[in-house]
Formats: structure tokens, sequence, C-alpha cells
């Protein structure tokens, strides 16, 4: 088995006395050989009229005539040095041109490549705005709870200092006789909310009456407060 160098549809692997019956109007596929059609079934050629942006620039590889017909010109990558659609110039020799023009190509499998490559590039380039303005949105997003739980602490630092709130307080703390309610034993100097749903105008079962030291207790990241 040998690999043949020069059919522009399929560099697979044949025996060497097999005539490639591939030609400029379609092709036979060779089993394992060619993607798009199996067991030996027609398969349609490529148009090779498609509109191509003839003005933009890439690299060219101009591939040598074989005896089945002149050699096709593809888009050459110098990166991974073979063509967009897979021949290197062991399996396609021919002749490299820098800064050719894309309207020259008549590869269709490169033209093909070429752009999926870019619609996959427009999609990067999309993803990635996608994520930009997802960050900024979050960004804006965050400075707004920042500054409106700044403005949450302050309305309850003066809450807390209000005569409202002192009146609450000393409710909780009579209902428990003075006693801490978390340990039963030291006195009770600090209402705690169990829930802050009705902060302001809170129910006094909403309220416990505990010592310093089960508050800090129950709020370790922190020194006091109710």
């Amino acid at each position: 088995m040998t690999v043949l160098a020069f059919c522009d549809y399929c560099f697979g692997s044949i025996e060497p006395d097999d005539e490639c019956p591939h030609g400029p109007d379609g092709h036979w596929a060779h089993v394992g050989c060619c993607p798009d059609r199996q067991n030996g079934t027609a398969a349609t050629s490529f148009s090779t009229e498609k509109e191509r942006p003839a003005g933009e620039v890439v690299d060219l590889l101009h591939a040598d005539p074989h005896r089945f017909g002149p050699g096709k010109t593809h888009i050459w990558d110098y990166q991974e040095a073979k063509t967009l659609c897979g021949r290197s110039l062991v399996k396609c020799p021919g002749e490299v041109e820098a800064a050719g023009r894309v309207g020259a190509v008549t590869c269709d499998l490169c033209i093909r490549s070429r752009r999926v490559a870019e619609r996959r590039e427009r999609e990067r380039v999309e993803a990635e705005a996608q994520a930009a303005d997802a960050r900024r949105r979050w960004d804006a997003d965050r400075h707004d709870r920042e500054a409106e739980r700044e403005r949450w602490w302050a309305w309850y630092d003066a809450y807390l200092a209000s005569a409202e709130w002192k009146a609450r307080r000393a409710l909780v703390l009579k209902r428990a006789g003075g006693v801490c309610e978390g340990c039963g034993k030291a006195p009770a100097t600090i209402a705690h909310h169990t829930t802050y749903e009705h902060v302001g105008n809170e129910l006094l079962f909403e309220l416990r009456a505990v010592c310093r030291d089960c508050h800090d207790r129950i709020h370790p990241d922190k020194a006091g407060g109710a």
C-alpha cells in the first residue's frame, strides 16, 4: 500500500497500480479513503464557481500538474506547513506563493476549511465579547450591591440607636426576666435577631435575649451588636 500524493480529492492509501478515477466533475470514494462516500459510490464534487472575495490576501500552494490533470491552487498554512485541506508538500508537491489572492484558490476543501476557521474565530470573538460584557455587568451589579449594603448598614446602625429599638429591646429583656435565653445563667444584655425579615418593625418572638458570650458564639465573625 502506498499513499497517492497527487490526487486533489483523496490522499488515502490505495494500491499503486489502481487507477484513481477522481476528476473535476466528481469522484469515486475508496473505502476508508474519502470521508464523503464509502464502498465505491459516486460523490459529487464541490462547486468551483462559488463566490470568493478575490481581494483577500492569503498564502498559496500551486500544486504541480499530475496525471489526473492540472494541480489545484490551495491555501497554504506556513505555521502548520500544510494546506488548509491537510496536504503537505510531500503529498502535494508544488510552488508556495506568499501573499497571494484568495480568488485564485481552486481547492474547495481549502475554501471550506477557511470558512469554518473564520466562523469559529467569529464565534470565539463573540463569546469573548459576551463574557467581557457579562463581567462588566457583574462588576456594575456588584458595585450597586455594595452601595446598597452600605446604605442598609447605615440605616441599621441608626435604627439600633433609636428610641424605638431601645423600647423593643427592653421588652425582650423583660420577657426573659433579664436572664440569657442562650445559657440560662448570665445576665441578658443583647436582643438578638433570629430573622431580619421584619427588621425595623420586629415581632417580639423574632428577638431573643442573650448575653455577650452567647451572642459572640452566634456571630463568631463579629465582636457584637444586636
